[in-house]
């Protein structure tokens, strides 16, 4: 008896698929384990070709080779062009530089719970020290990895990696940042969100969907209806090759014109009559082959001579050659111009490079208020662009610790660019602890809503203050050094664990009972009038008026 083959069930749609194996992998804390993106270079697949040896980056050699110019955008994708200024256009390059250096002057995480409270949690400390210590082994500094995220955002508007784990899809073993240009999204409909967009990339020509809960795709400034995000850096692409093709340009008048040459004549016109006397003695035609020859051969003579004379010879010739004095340098009137023009492409790249000009180190006078102001301005965009690798990179540290089985989230984030920034939110923060101190000692909130205003702590750790404490007066509305005079200053104070009252010495003794009548002596008068006179009122008009006779009418 022949058993009856068990009917092999129906395979599932691509999308039911996806989601089976997120349900699989959220149930198990395990993830899929490889890579399943690739990195892109110059629009060839690499990663696939073992025997494929890299070059080093050449942008001067390529940049020859393409001659690039304004029309450079018909046959270079932009994508390559911006590259390529990163590495040779001056303002471009400079403001690159800047970005990486303030988007990452130095980085910290913490392990968290649900509520984003700090935990002592060695587990999962020593796990995530153990990732990044791996990281920095791969790829020099864990830094390299960071600056790959910003260099995704700011040159190709979005950030996308990929945590890559093990076969197990237990242990993590690198942080993945392909180039974000790379990516490409298909329009799907989803049953309930309708039509979504998929993100995935051209490998081998077919489209491999990028599905899995660790990468990361984030657009920056994305416009509606569309997924992809917009380079930031990608306006100057235009200043930066005008620019650029203008140099070149005033190069080639200075080499051309720039520098005084020496002017020898010859006089072409003596040596044809000359000739043609000749001829006519000879009983013959002047021949102007022959004469063109000759004049060749006079020039070339010349050239020669004076190409041969050592710096302090003296230059002998005949009475045809003419040395004249030396021509041809252009001056500043012929050059004047450049000089606004080069300032007006300035102002442009300044403004399409979303920076400042003194941080290009162009001449601009401002006040020292005017600078705070544009850098504070500066360090906004500069805090947004952490925000969102903050995110993305706690995320991918998470989703580490979950694989391994660890539970836990890590918040990383970026340290402050300066130190005036850090004071700001001591200040910012000292402010808050003394209105919510000053809240609950008027009675206005409890305890734990002063621990969440001032602390940002869901609830306190005890129900009233540990240790009396006097907070100093602050107002909140000088942070920038400019007093608000109608707001009140703060002043929280509390005493034992309780509120503090203020109780003035004597106050517990009883008051002494008033008298019917006082009876004043003399002595008693006269000490009345003196401090009249001699304190109250001296030198005044009014002195002397408490013992005025009274005149009656």
């Amino acid at each position: 008896m022949v058993a009856e083959p068990v009917p092999s069930p129906s395979p599932l749609p691509a999308r039911a698929l996806g989601r089976t194996r997120a349900l699989a992998d959220a149930l198990s804390g395990a993830f899929v384990g490889g890579r399943l993106s690739a990195d892109r270079h110059g629009g060839g697949t690499v990663g696939y070709t073992p025997a494929l040896v890299l070059s080093p980056p050449d942008a001067e050699g390529q940049w020859r080779a393409f001659d690039l110019d304004l029309a450079s955008l018909d046959r270079v994708p932009p994508a390559r062009i911006m590259e390529l200024l990163a590495d040779l256009a001056p303002d471009f390059s400079r403001a690159v530089w800047d970005f990486l250096r303030f988007c990452n002057p130095g980085h910290d995480y913490a392990i968290v719970n649900d509520a984003g409270d700090e935990v002592a949690d060695a587990r999962a400390k020593a796990a995530t020290d153990a990732f990044l210590a791996r990281l920095r082994d791969l790829h020099g500094s864990l830094d390299v990895v960071i600056n790959r995220v910003f260099m995704n955002q700011i040159m190709r508007g979005a950030i996308l990696g990929e945590l890559v784990f093990d076969q197990a899809g237990r242990i993590p073993l690198d942080l993945a940042v392909p180039d974000a240009a790379s990516a490409r999204f298909r329009k799907v409909n989803d049953p309930e969100r309708g039509t979504i967009y998929q993100l995935g990339q051209m490998q081998g020509g077919r489209f491999v969907p990028l599905d899995r809960a660790t990468i990361r795709y984030v657009p920056v400034d994305p416009f509606p209806g569309s997924p992809y995000g917009r380079a930031p850096l990608a306006a100057a692409i235009f200043p930066a090759l005008f620019r650029l093709g203008l140099l070149r340009d005033v190069r080639r008048v200075v080499a051309q014109q720039g520098w005084p040459r020496l002017d020898i004549a010859i006089d072409a016109a003596g040596l044809r009559e000359q000739m043609h006397d000749e001829a006519q003695q000879r009983g013959e035609v002047l021949d102007e082959d022959a004469y063109l020859d000759r004049l060749d051969t006079l020039i070339a003579r010349v050239a020669e001579g004076f190409a041969a004379l050592p710096p302090d010879g003296t230059y002998v010739h005949t009475a045809d050659v003419t040395v004249n004095r030396p021509v041809g340098a252009v001056d500043s009137s012929a050059l004047g111009a450049v000089d606004g023009l080069m300032k007006a492409i300035e102002r442009s790249a300044v403004q399409a490079l979303k920076t400042m000009g003194f941080l290009l180190s162009l001449g601009e006078s401002a006040t020292e208020t005017q600078a705070i102001r544009q850098m504070e301005a500066f360090m906004q965009t500069i805090r947004t662009f952490q925000h969102s690798a903050e995110t993305v990179i706690s995320d991918w540290l998470t989703l580490a610790l979950r694989a391994q089985g660890i539970p836990g989230k890590v918040k990383f984030r970026f340290a402050e660019n300066r130190a005036s920034e850090e004071l700001r939110d001591v200040q910012v923060a000292q402010s808050r602890a003394n209105l919510a101190a000053f809240k609950y000692d008027r009675g206005w909130i409890d305890n734990d809503d002063a621990a969440k205003e001032g602390a940002d702590r869901e609830k306190a750790d005890a129900p009233e203050p540990r240790q009396s404490s006097s907070a100093p007066e602050v107002n909140p509305g000088s942070l920038d050094g400019q007093s608000n005079r109608g707001v009140p200053p703060v002043r929280a104070v509390h005493a034992n664990g309780q509120r503090a009252k203020f109780t003035p010495s004597g106050a517990a003794d009883a008051l002494p009972e008033l008298p019917e009548s006082v009876d004043l002596t003399d002595d008693d008068l006269r000490g009345v009038l003196g401090i009249w006179d001699d304190e109250a009122f001296a030198k005044t008009k009014y002195a002397g008026l408490l013992d005025a006779e009274v005149v009656s009418e």
